[in-house]
This record gives C-alpha cells, sequence and structure tokens, in this order.
C-alpha cells in the first residue's frame, strides 16, 4: 500500500508551514540507494533545500503565459549530493582505494523531488560529474521512503530508493 500521502505531509506540508511561519526555507537531508541489473550499486548523500511552488507571468508578444513552477526539494549548487559506487575497486587504482564505495572519488549529483497537487512526484537526478544527463522519474512511496525507476518496464533500468529526514546536526 502507497504511503505517498504521508511522504508529502511530513515534507513539502512540513516545509511550506515552517516557511509559512519563519521566512525561511527549510533543509533536510537525503539519502539514495540505487541497485540494477548489472549488481553496480550506488549510495549518494547530500542536503535538499525546499522551494515553494510558484506561478510566473513570461512576457511574450501575445501577452506572454503562465509558468507554474511545482514545490521542490532541490540540492544546492555547492555542494551538490555525493554519489559512490559499489564498483570503484574496479576503476582506476591511482585513484581509489581500490574498495567498493570508495570515497575519494565520489561524484557529484544533483537531485530535484518535485511535488505537483494532489499526488504527483517526480524526482529528477543530475550526474554532475558525467557530462550532467539527467533521468526523470515519478516515484512512490512504502516504508518511509520514495521509489522509482527511470523505467520500470526495462530490465536494465536501475531503481532508486530514496529517504528524506531532517537535516544532520552541525558537528561540533
Amino acid at each position: 500500500m502507497s504511503t505517498l500521502p504521508q511522504f508529502i505531509a511530513a515534507t513539502f506540508g512540513v516545509a511550506s508551514e515552517a516557511l509559512a511561519q519563519t521566512g525561511n526555507a527549510p533543509g533536510f537531508s537525503f539519502k539514495m540507494v540505487s541497485n540494477q541489473k548489472s549488481q553496480i550499486v550506488t549510495y549518494a548523500e547530500g542536503q535538499l533545500i525546499y522551494s515553494k511552488e510558484e506561478s510566473l507571468h513570461v512576457p511574450g508578444p501575445l501577452g506572454g503565459f503562465q509558468r507554474y513552477i511545482p514545490a521542490q526539494l532541490s540540492t544546492p549548487n555547492l555542494p551538490p549530493g555525493k554519489q559512490y559506487f559499489s564498483d570503484s575497486d574496479t576503476r582506476d587504482p591511482r585513484v581509489t582505494n581500490g574498495v567498493p564505495f570508495d570515497p575519494i572519488e565520489p561524484e557529484d549529483l544533483g537531485v530535484h523531488i518535485t511535488y505537483t497537487p494532489p499526488d504527483l512526484v517526480q524526482v529528477r537526478l543530475i550526474f554532475l560529474t558525467q557530462g550532467a544527463p539527467t533521468v526523470t522519474f515519478q516515484v512512490d512511496a512504502m516504508g518511509g521512503v520514495i521509489y522509482g525507476s527511470p523505467d520500470p518496464n526495462n530490465l536494465d533500468s536501475p531503481i532508486y530508493l530514496i529517504s528524506v529526514g531532517p537535516p544532520p546536526a552541525p558537528v561540533a
């Protein structure tokens, strides 16, 4: 059974309320794992910043048009999220320690989670280190995480699981 409404309330609902009360956009942390048929597994983590939905007027020769921008949680430009790979032990040994999920060479990752009422949540991943290719997919929720695949009918397409929570406490 989907728990997407609870995910929306716990993230976008809380963020919207906090922004209305304090005027500050709240932050969140995320953790993401992926797996695919090739058995390459990834782990990613980072910060997400809330942006409320907007409707912008874009001027044009015929009066322009309205552009809707959904509410979103997204990684800031600096620092982006970091993604680690299970096959890092097979990469260039001069660059890595030769162990899976080597922390020496993580890849930069952009994450955007958008919410369009009443119940559409989409994820867009931007693989910044790889020249910025993107994948976008609709997600569902179960057990406190959201999950989805860019092409669920393709056995070679990875599946992503993402948890969103409060930002980590500052290190003293």
